[in-house]
C-alpha cells in the first residue's frame, strides 16, 4: 500500500438514498474536518435513490468540489452495501471511510477512527455506538445480526457503517463475485485485525429510511441464507432431536400395547402424521431458498449498474 501513489491521503465513500437535502451539509462537515486534520481527501457519492430528489443536491456538491469529488448515479436501487462497493472501485486514497448520509455519525468523529488506526495499525476500525437512537426493532436487529459473526464464529466484526478499511481490503470487496454483499461479513473472511472506537450517534435528520421494515427483513433474510448455514443445521438439529423424542414416544407406546394392552388410538397417529409432515414441508422449503439463491447467483445478476459519473 505504501508503494502506490495516491492522490488522497483518505477517501470518504457515501451511499445516498432519497436525500432530504442533509448531504449539502454533510459535505461542508467533511470539508471543515479534513481542513482540521490538515488532510487531503477524496469525497465518493453515490445515489442509489428511486427518485430524481437526491441526484440534484449531489450534482451540486459535486460543482463546487468538482476538483475532489466522484458523484455516481446507479441505474436503480441496490441497496447501501452495493453502493458503498461501486464507490470502492473509484478511490484515490490509501484509507477508505464509509458513512452513512442522514448525519447519524457527524463528520467530527473521523479523527476518532484516525486516531484508533494509527494506534492499533488495524486493518479496520469500526465506529461502536454510545447510545444508539434508532427504534426498538431496528436496535434488536443491529445487536442479532450485525454482531452475529461475532457470536456464532467467535470473530470481531464491525458494528455500524462508519468504518476506516485500508484499500487492500476494499479492493479485494470489488472481487465478491455475488450480486448480494455484506461489506461486514466479508470484512471477516479476509481480516481479523478489526478495532472499534466509540463514537457518538443521533437520530436520523432524513424522513425516509432505506431499510424500512421489509427491507430489514429482506436484508436479515439475505444475511442468513447468502452468509450462513444458520437455517440449514437448525433444521438438521430439530430433526435429530424430534426423531429422539419420536423413538422415545414410539417405544412407550409399544411397551404400553404390550404390557396394558392399550389401544393405540386413531388421534395419536393422524397427529404424528400432519406433524411429521409439516416438518418435511418447512425443511423443503428451507432448502428451496437455498436453491433459489444459488439459481440467482449462477444467472449473474450484477452487483450494481451506474447510469452516469461525474468525475
Amino acid at each position: 500500500m505504501n508503494d502506490v501513489d495516491y492522490k488522497y491521503d483518505y477517501a470518504v465513500v457515501v451511499p445516498v438514498f432519497e436525500n432530504n437535502g442533509i448531504l449539502i451539509e454533510l459535505a461542508d462537515l467533511l470539508e471543515q474536518t479534513f481542513t482540521d486534520l490538515n488532510k487531503s481527501y477524496q469525497l465518493i457519492l453515490v445515489d442509489d435513490s428511486k427518485s430524481n430528489q437526491s441526484w440534484k443536491y449531489v450534482q451540486e456538491i459535486y460543482q463546487k468540489n468538482k476538483e475532489n469529488t466522484v458523484a455516481i448515479r446507479l441505474s436503480r436501487n441496490y441497496g447501501q452495501h452495493n453502493a458503498t462497493v461501486c464507490g470502492f472501485r473509484y478511490v484515490n486514497a490509501p484509507w477508505v471511510i464509509t458513512m452513512d448520509d442522514d448525519l447519524e455519525i457527524y463528520p467530527n468523529q473521523i479523527p476518532l477512527l484516525i486516531g484508533r488506526q494509527k494506534e492499533t495499525e488495524a486493518d479496520v476500525v469500526s465506529g461502536e455506538f454510545n447510545r444508539t437512537k434508532g427504534g426498538v426493532f431496528f436496535n434488536l436487529l443491529n445487536k442479532t445480526f450485525v454482531n452475529s459473526g461475532e457470536k456464532i464464529k467467535k470473530e470481531r466484526s464491525t458494528k455500524s457503517s462508519f468504518r476506516l478499511i485500508c484499500k487492500r481490503l476494499t479492493d479485494r470487496l470489488l472481487e465478491f463475485p455475488h450480486h448480494f454483499i455484506f461489506i461486514d461479513r466479508v470484512l471477516m473472511w479476509y481480516t481479523q485485525s478489526i478495532e472499534f472506537v466509540k463514537v457518538d450517534h443521533f437520530k436520523s435528520q432524513k424522513p425516509i429510511s432505506g431499510y424500512q421494515k421489509k427491507g430489514l427483513f429482506s436484508l436479515l433474510t439475505n444475511i442468513l441464507f447468502f452468509f450462513s448455514s444458520i437455517p440449514i443445521k437448525a433444521m438438521s438439529y430439530f430433526a435429530f432431536v424430534l426423531s429422539f423424542f419420536t423413538f422415545l414416544f414410539g417405544m412407550y407406546r409399544v411397551y404400553a400395547k404390550l404390557i396394558n394392552n392399550t389401544p393405540l388410538g386413531y388421534t395419536s397417529i393422524i397427529v404424528s402424521i400432519l406433524f411429521s409432515t409439516s416438518m418435511i414441508l418447512f425443511a423443503l422449503g428451507l432448502i428451496g431458498e437455498y436453491l433459489r439463491r444459488i439459481y440467482s447467483i449462477l444467472n449473474n445478476q450484477p452487483v450494481y449498474e451506474i447510469k452516469s459519473i461525474l468525475k
